[in-house]
């Protein structure tokens, strides 16, 4: 028996995998894609932005254009 001694790599491993925003991981549902400022953010969290139109990163606050986007 032995504890897995949990450090930040695995954490930020984990948190790769999800969505920064709505906190979902990403999926063939939640799929990821990649502002300019290379944050990756889900379909869901995209579309709301682009409905908004609000083409800001949520994470920087860097300015976009939806062309500008990229899928993963």
């Amino acid at each position: 028996f032995s504890l897995k001694k949990e450090n930040k790599d695995d954490n930020q491993d984990e948190l790769d995998f999800r969505c920064p925003k709505c906190k979902w991981y990403f999926s063939s549902i939640t799929k990821p894609y990649i502002l300019p400022c290379n944050h990756n953010i889900c379909l869901k969290c995209i579309d709301s932005l682009i409905d908004e139109n609000r083409t800001i990163c949520p994470l920087c606050n860097i300015n976009f254009n939806k062309e500008e986007i990229l899928f993963k």
